[in-house]
């Protein structure tokens, strides 16, 4: 397996790809969800040519997918699916404004994750965190017994927030996504598929 940075220009900008070569069939493309760079993976022998040929092809398609209405603008943000005005919002610098979001999502997440570990069995309380993530909305790290959420999540409704704690706390039993990993989030999450896409549509108030 080896991975090397192309880019690719859209509408004037360039965008970095990082490109995986790996023993697999076919190639598939994933656009950040913040839409600044791609992933590609695709079979060890793909030619150059027709590499950027296709990332040419889907770079726009996947693009145009993330056009949505903003989480935030100016003093209109969402807070857990519910478009609100805050005074004063639009002028705070991004260190103060991620501290605000980061204590609402926290407290949040503190509140509701630990009826989840109850109600899944899992008896060793997690150290929980938010940051912000490019590529993930949560990260469950077995070494630390740790979950970490990421801070955008602070803008949809809680239940799909909740949708993404049942997802990382699922990984205490099962740590790759297989079917009986999912068997488990949809055990206490049924409406998980759903919520998942209002997820990434960045449908933020549809939980």
């Amino acid at each position: 397996m080896r991975t090397e940075v192309i880019t690719v220009v859209y509408e004037g900008l360039p965008y970095p790809v990082e490109v995986t070569f790996k023993r697999v069939r076919n190639i598939s493309f994933r656009l950040s969800r913040d839409g600044r760079s791609m992933k590609v993976s695709c079979p060890c022998l793909t030619g150059r040519p027709y590499l950027e040929k296709k990332i040419a092809e889907y770079f726009p398609k996947l693009k145009r997918k993330l056009e949505y209405e903003p989480s935030e603008n100016g003093d209109a943000v969402y807070l857990f699916g519910v478009k609100n005005t805050i005074g004063g919002y639009g002028l705070l610098d991004e260190e103060k404004k991620i501290g605000f979001l980061k204590g609402k999502l926290l407290a949040y997440i503190k509140e509701r994750e630990p009826f989840y570990e109850k109600a899944m069995g899992i008896e060793s309380p997690y150290e929980l965190k938010v940051r912000s993530m490019r590529s993930r909305y949560g990260v469950n790290s077995r070494s630390t017994h740790r979950l970490t959420f990421a801070l955008e999540l602070v803008h949809y409704a809680p239940k799909i927030i909740d949708s993404v704690i049942v997802h990382e706390l699922a990984h205490d039993f099962e740590r790759n996504h297989q079917k009986a990993f999912y068997e488990i989030v949809f055990r206490f999450c049924p409406d998980y598929k759903r919520l998942y896409t209002n997820l990434r549509k960045h449908d933020y108030a549809n939980g």
